[in-house]
């Protein structure tokens, strides 16, 4: 796995409080490789535990009962299927607020970002594994990351206890048998990082990317009636190759118990099946006005003309200088070049056997950067 992600000895977890931490471990037993991992993770969440209270005294006095400006913009979609690239697009425009790759570490902390981010620059990689994506910790992320280590309702756990994936999609994504007031609880957590992000980023509109949001719809429209919902779709098989080869270089690296390379390609077609058919089933209920689709393969092709359809359609504010701070984005990527993938005819055909509902639904059939293996 010579691809896997280069970090410190410590856990991601380093963000969270410990409470949350001894809850996530407690999900599992941990193999003896990981345990230096997480004796040095809950010395430093010690350590950096009073600068907590800024963050608590801070935002509680300058937050509380403050409502958001605008209703958020919730990227949806399976890893792999472009929404960082949207994201990242859409971040550019003046009054974007967006969860920054410091808050999905460290949630509680915003005010000590002076110190803790000094550190986090220097532990974190600079590129991200899987498609060689410039890192920073004032970069865009994704805000599941900042709930995995503000609650311990999280489907990212599944990262530390990879083979207890269907357990966390059960009770973390669809909240299946969870009591009320639980729910509650997560959708404060949930509000209260929105909330932190506006004030971080000093945004109006929050635009939020998160695939596991993807299966979360009624969830999100009972909270957030008037937001909007931008899925975005990719050839399967491309994205089969892409989570492959992603998901084998993190999490072997996060995890706490062993894993295998055929139970992370397993995990894969599961997830994905269950998260398109629960989209699939829920997007009605999205108001018409407040939904878009579009295909990856068209917003690479023509980034500019697709987000000028996507803004008008979402009624979302979109200035002269929106349009130029996105151009000179887009001229930063240009350089970005497609992967080659390999993909065994047993995979193909198992994928088609159990995905081709998607296939056939966004009218895709094998893409030409995959060569098939027999």
């Amino acid at each position: 796995m010579k691809d896997r992600l280069k970090i410190p000895p410590v856990s991601p977890l380093i963000g969270a409080n410990f409470t949350t931490f001894l809850k996530v471990i407690a999900n599992g037993k941990v193999k003896p490789s990981r345990w230096p991992h997480l004796i040095l993770t809950s010395m430093l969440i010690l350590l950096f535990s009073p600068f907590r209270l800024l963050d608590f005294f801070w935002f509680r006095i300058s937050l509380k009962n403050k409502p958001l400006t605008s209703p958020p913009v919730f990227i949806l979609g399976h890893w792999r299927s472009g929404t960082t690239f949207l994201h990242n697009l859409l971040c550019q425009i003046d009054d974007a607020a967006f969860v920054t790759t410091f808050q999905s570490v460290f949630p509680h902390h915003l005010k000590s970002k002076a110190l803790i981010g000094a550190f986090m620059k220097k532990a974190m990689p600079s590129r991200r594994p899987g498609d060689n994506i410039k890192m920073d910790i004032d970069y865009p992320q994704e805000e599941e990351y900042a709930l995995s280590n503000a609650t311990d309702i999280s489907f990212y756990h599944f990262f530390y206890y990879p083979q207890k994936y269907r357990y966390f999609y059960q009770q973390t994504v669809r909240f299946e048998n969870m009591q009320a007031k639980t729910i509650r609880s997560w959708k404060n957590t949930y509000h209260k990082i929105i909330q932190k992000a506006c004030a971080n980023t000093n945004g109006k509109i929050p635009i939020l990317k998160n695939p596991v949001n993807t299966s979360r719809i009624p969830l999100l429209l009972q909270h957030y009636p008037d937001s909007r919902f931008i899925h975005i779709v990719r050839n399967p098989v491309s994205v089969y190759c892409s989570t492959k080869k992603f998901f084998s270089a993190i999490i072997p690296t996060l995890s706490f118990q062993p894993v295998t390379t055929g139970e992370i390609g397993e995990m894969i077609f599961w997830l994905y099946e269950k998260m398109m058919r629960d989209y699939l089933n829920e997007r009605n209920r999205i108001p018409e006005k407040q939904h878009y689709e579009l295909h990856y393969e068209t917003l690479l092709r023509q980034p500019e003309k697709e987000l000028e359809k996507l803004m008008y359609s979402l009624e979302i504010p979109f200035s002269k200088k929106d349009r130029q701070r996105i151009s000179e984005y887009l001229k930063t990527q240009r350089s970005h070049k497609t992967d080659h993938y390999k993909l065994s005819r047993k995979e193909l055909d198992y994928l088609l056997d159990h995905w081709g509902f998607a296939m056939e639904q966004w009218g895709y059939s094998i893409p030409e950067n995959v060569e098939i293996i027999d």
